[in-house]
C-alpha cells in the first residue's frame, strides 16, 4: 500500500498536470516553510539550490511563479485551510525536480465589534471570522457560553450578538471568544475590557410633571460622555415619534435632577446613554404615559386688557407648569387674521392701536414642540366694541396743593353697570371712585410746585377691561411769607424798612425781591429758613415790596407787601428812636441761622434813648439785620405802632423791656470784642515767632 505522503503527491501531480509524477517533500532539499495567519513563508537553505531556476505553484487555481532569492511568500491562502505547495527546481543538466510543502493555516480569531450595556446585561456584538471554521463560542464572565456563527446552519450574518450578565459597579469585564473547526487547533481571543455601565436613575410623575433623578455611572479610565433623550409617540401609534429633548453632552453630577412637563395620554420614552466612542455605550431606559381627562393645553387665567395712550396692553396668568411645552399666540385684531408668537411671556402690547381700531383681542395657548401638531388649542378672547369712552377732561383750577379737573359727560353716552370710573392723582397714588355725572373732581394734598399726572380710568367690575386717559398739570409755587417788619431812619435823612420773611421750603430755583429802589435775587442754596430784607422807602409815601418765587416751567408765585412809610422831621436825633415794630420783634442774632447781607453802605448814627446815649460806628462793607439793630439801639415795644410816636411817657414794663434788650445787645458786642482781642493777640504772637 502507498503511504499518505505518496498518495498526496500523486494527487497533487495529477491536478497540476505535471509530467514528472514522482515528487518528494521539500525539506529533503533543504527547503523549509512557516505559516503566519493565512500566509506561508518558504525559505531555501542551500546556496546550490538558490542559484538554480526555481518556480512555485501556491494553489491549484494559480500559475507557476518564478522564485528569485532565498525566500518566497504564498499569500492569502485562506484561514482554516490545509493544502500543498509545489516547487520545481531545474538542474544544470536540464532535469526538473519536484517537491511539495504541506501546510495548515490558522483559524481566524473572531473579535469583539461593539458593546451595548442595558440594565444588568451586556450585549456583545461579534464579527464573523474570515476563512473556514465550524462555529464560534463566546464564554461570558458568569461561566455561561453561547455558540454563534454555526456553519452547519446556513447564514450570511456578518455580525451576531450575545448577552452576558455583569455585576453592578464592576465595569472591568473578561470575555473569551473561541473559533472552532474540526481537526484544527481552536483560536482563542481573550478580551479584558472596561465597559461603560448604565446611568442609575429614578423617576416620578406628579400629574404631568416628570421628575428624573440621575447619577453618574461607575467611573472608568476611558473617555466617556453622557447623552439624554426624551421622545414621545404619536397618538394611537408607535410608528411615529417626536423628539422632545436631546442633550448630546450632558454633565452628570450626584443626584442630577431633570424636570419636564409631559403631554397627557401619549407614551414617552426616557433614556440615558453612557458612551465610549471607541467601544460602545450603556443604555438606561424607561417608558411612561401620563393619563388625564382634562383638556390640554389649558386656557390662560386673569386675562385683562388696558387701553392706554395709543396702545393696548394685554396681561394674563400662565396656568401651566413652567416645565410644560407650551407657547402663547397673541392676536390684537381678529379681523386682520394676524398673530404673534411670544413664547412664555405673560404680557404683550399692541402698539398704535385703540379699542376703536379693533374688535376682538385674544390669547391662544399651543403645544410648542418642533414638528408636532397637537389636536387642540385653548383660546381666550375679549370683545371691546361696546366698551364706554372716557370723556375729555382739563384743568379747571389749581392752587399750591390742589388741582381741579372738569369734563362734560354726555348723559346719552353708553354706560353699563359693568363699568366704573376712577381718578388717579399721581402715577403712584391710589385711584378713587368718582361720579362721572359730577363733571369735576379735585385732587387734594398735592406737593406744591410739582408736575402731576392725573389719570381717569374706566374699569370693568371684574377688572378685565381697562382704559385710561391722562393729562399733566402743575401745582402753583409757594409764595414767600413776610412775618414782621420795622422802619428805621437812616443817617442821610431817609428811612428804611426791614422785613422778616419766610421762604418756601422747597421746589423753587430762586427768590427775587423787588424793593422800590432796588432788586435783590437769592438762589436756592443762599436761602435759609428765616430771612431779612432792607429796602429804602420815601417818608410818608405808600410803597410796595414784591417777593417772587421762580422755577423754570412754572408760573411765578408773587406776594406783594404794601404799606405807607411814616413821616419824620429833618432831625435824625430825637428823644425816642424812630422805630416802628410789629407785634413780635424779629431775632437778628440767632445762633441757628445766619441773616443774609442786606447792603454795602458804611453808616454812622447816633441815637439818644432816654438818658442813655449810644454811639455805634461801622466801617464794613456789609450790613446785617443784627448790625442794623446795634446801630439804632432800638427799643421795641409789644404794641404795634403804625406812625412815629411823639409821646414822651414810657410805661414801667416798657422800660424793663428796653433795658433787657439793651443788655443783651451789650453782651453780644462785648463777646465779639473779646473774641477779636484774642484773635489779634494770637496773630501777634505767631508773627513774632516767625520773625525769630
Amino acid at each position: 500500500m502507498l503511504n499518505s505522503d505518496i498518495i498526496a503527491l500523486l494527487l497533487l501531480a495529477s491536478s497540476f498536470q505535471i509530467v514528472h509524477i514522482a515528487a518528494i517533500t521539500c525539506n529533503k532539499s533543504n527547503i523549509i516553510h512557516s505559516v503566519q495567519d493565512d500566509n506561508v513563508n518558504i525559505t531555501f537553505l542551500s546556496t546550490e539550490v538558490i542559484r538554480l531556476n526555481r518556480s512555485v505553484l501556491c494553489t491549484s487555481n494559480s500559475s507557476f511563479e518564478f522564485i528569485n532569492g532565498p525566500e518566497y511568500h504564498c499569500m492569502r491562502l485562506g484561514y482554516g485551510h490545509y493544502g500543498q505547495i509545489l516547487i520545481q527546481i531545474q538542474n544544470d543538466n536540464g532535469v526538473v525536480d519536484n517537491c511539495s510543502i504541506t501546510y495548515v493555516t490558522k483559524l481566524y480569531a473572531a473579535n469583539l465589534a461593539y458593546i451595548n450595556a442595558i440594565a444588568d446585561r451586556v450585549r456583545l456584538s461579534i464579527s464573523r471570522p474570515l476563512g473556514s471554521f465550524d462555529y464560534v463560542i463566546v464564554h461570558c464572565p458568569d461561566d455561561k457560553s453561547h455558540i454563534i456563527f454555526n456553519t452547519s446552519l446556513p447564514s450570511n450574518d456578518l455580525m451576531m450578538s450575545v448577552h452576558c450578565s455583569f455585576l453592578l459597579n464592576m465595569p472591568l469585564m473578561s470575555f473569551v471568544i473561541e473559533t472552532v473547526k474540526k481537526d484544527f487547533d481552536s483560536t482563542v481571543n481573550h478580551i479584558i475590557q472596561e465597559v461603560p455601565l448604565p446611568v442609575p436613575m429614578t423617576s416620578s410623575l406628579d400629574s404631568l410633571l416628570l421628575t428624573i433623578i440621575a447619577n453618574p455611572a461607575p467611573t472608568i479610565n476611558l473617555a466617556s460622555r453622557y447623552e439624554f433623550n426624551l421622545i414621545f409617540h404619536g397618538k394611537d401609534t408607535d410608528s411615529i415619534t417626536y423628539e422632545r429633548v436631546k442633550i448630546s453632552d450632558l454633565k452628570l453630577y450626584s443626584n442630577t435632577t431633570l424636570k419636564y412637563g409631559l403631554i397627557p395620554n401619549l407614551k414617552h420614552e426616557i433614556s440615558f446613554d453612557h458612551i465610549v466612542d471607541s467601544i460602545g455605550f450603556a443604555h438606561s431606559y424607561l417608558t411612561i404615559t401620563p393619563i388625564s381627562n382634562v383638556s390640554y393645553p389649558y386656557e390662560v387665567a386673569n386675562f385683562s386688557i388696558d387701553e392706554q395712550f395709543h396702545k393696548i396692553v394685554l396681561r394674563w396668568t400662565d396656568t401651566h407648569s413652567w416645565y410644560d411645552p407650551i407657547e402663547f399666540i397673541v392676536s390684537c385684531n381678529s379681523s386682520q387674521k394676524s398673530s404673534m408668537n411670544i413664547g412664555r411671556n405673560t404680557s404683550y402690547t399692541c402698539e398704535q392701536m385703540t379699542f376703536h381700531e379693533t374688535d376682538i383681542v385674544s390669547v391662544q395657548t399651543k403645544v410648542a414642540i418642533p414638528g408636532y401638531i397637537h389636536d387642540q388649542a385653548a383660546v381666550v378672547q375679549i370683545n371691546v366694541k361696546q366698551v364706554p369712552e372716557i370723556p375729555l377732561f382739563e384743568v379747571f383750577n389749581k392752587t399750591e396743593n390742589d388741582i381741579t379737573i372738569r369734563w362734560s359727560y354726555n348723559s346719552s353716552s353708553l354706560m353699563s353697570n359693568s363699568f366704573k370710573y376712577k381718578v388717579q392723582c399721581g402715577l403712584y397714588e391710589d385711584a378713587s371712585d368718582i361720579d362721572i355725572h359730577s363733571n369735576q373732581y379735585q385732587c387734594q394734598s398735592l406737593e406744591d410746585g410739582s408736575l402731576h399726572v392725573i389719570t381717569m380710568h374706566l374699569i370693568s367690575v371684574n377688572n378685565t377691561i381697562k382704559r385710561s386717559s391722562s393729562i399733566q398739570a402743575t401745582t402753583l409755587l409757594q409764595k414767600c411769607q413776610p412775618k414782621n417788619h420795622l422802619f428805621i431812619p437812616d443817617i442821610d435823612g431817609t428811612i428804611s424798612i426791614i422785613i422778616e420773611w419766610i421762604p418756601p421750603k422747597h421746589n423753587f430755583e430762586k427768590i427775587i425781591i423787588y424793593c422800590p429802589l432796588t432788586i435783590m435775587t437769592y438762589e436756592n442754596h443762599q436761602v435759609v429758613s428765616l430771612m431779612y430784607v432792607k429796602c429804602k422807602v420815601k417818608h410818608g409815601s405808600p410803597f410796595q415790596v414784591s417777593f417772587v418765587t421762580v422755577k423754570s416751567g412754572f408760573e411765578d408765585a408773587i406776594f406783594k407787601f404794601t404799606d405807607t412809610a411814616p413821616s419824620v422831621d429833618s432831625t435824625t436825633t430825637t428823644d425816642h428812636p424812630e422805630i416802628i415794630a410789629t407785634t413780635t420783634p424779629p431775632v437778628f442774632g440767632s445762633s441757628t441761622t445766619t441773616p443774609p447781607v442786606f447792603g454795602s453802605t458804611t453808616t454812622r448814627t447816633t441815637t439818644t434813648v432816654g438818658s442813655t446815649k449810644t454811639t455805634s460806628s461801622r466801617s464794613t462793607t456789609t450790613t446785617t439785620a443784627s448790625e442794623i439793630l446795634a446801630t439804632s439801639t432800638e427799643t421795641v415795644s409789644s404794641t404795634t405802632v403804625r406812625n412815629i410816636t411823639t409821646d414822651r411817657i414810657v410805661k414801667p414794663e416798657e422800660e424793663v423791656t428796653k433795658w433787657r434788650t439793651a443788655a443783651i445787645i451789650a453782651f453780644i458786642v462785648i463777646g465779639f470784642l473779646l473774641l477779636a482781642t484774642i484773635a489779634l493777640t494770637t496773630f501777634s504772637i505767631f508773627a513774632a515767632f516767625r520773625k525769630r
